[in-house]
C-alpha cells in the first residue's frame, strides 16, 4: 500500500535540516536501511538548496516536499511553489552558486537511483528523486 507525506516550508537555509529529518522519518517508516536513509537525507538537503536558493536574489517563500513510498521504492519530490523568490537574503552566498550547484547536482545523481531535474508550474524548479528500497 503506497504511503505519502506532503509538507510545505519557506525555502530558507535554516529549514534544510528540517527537510532532511522529515525525509529520514518517511524513509524509516518505509523500512529503508540506514545507508539508504543517509543517502536520501544528503540528496534531499542538496535538492532543497538547489530549488529554493540557487541563482535567485532571494529565498523562495514556499517549497513543497512530497515523500511517496511503496514496497519497492521511495520518491522524494521537492518543488518550488513560489512565483518569485522574495524572502530577502541577509547576504548573497549564492553569487558563486554555479560551482557549488554543480557539485550538489552531482551528489544527488550519485546517491539516488533516478533523478529528474525539471520545471513545475509557472516555471518554478522541481526535482524528483527515487531510491530503491
Amino acid at each position: 500500500m503506497p504511503t505519502e507525506y506532503i509538507f510545505t516550508v519557506p525555502g530558507k537555509p535554516e529549514n534544510t535540516t528540517l527537510i532532511k529529518l522529515a525525509v529520514c522519518a518517511a524513509a524509516t517508516n518505509a523500512r529503508m536501511d540506514v545507508e539508504k536513509i543517509d543517502d536520501l537525507a544528503i540528496a534531499s538537503g542538496e535538492a532543497f538548496k538547489n530549488v529554493c536558493c540557487h541563482g535567485a536574489d532571494g529565498w523562495s517563500c514556499c517549497v513543497e516536499v512530497k515523500c511517496s513510498s511503496d514496497e519497492s521504492k521511495m520518491t522524494v519530490t521537492i518543488e518550488d511553489k513560489a512565483k518569485v523568490h522574495d524572502l530577502p537574503k541577509d547576504k548573497k552566498p549564492c553569487l558563486d552558486c554555479t560551482k557549488e550547484g554543480d557539485l550538489g547536482v552531482q551528489m544527488i545523481r550519485s546517491l539516488m537511483d533516478t533523478v529528474d531535474f525539471g520545471t513545475a508550474a509557472e516555471g518554478c524548479k522541481k526535482i524528483v528523486m527515487t531510491k530503491n528500497i
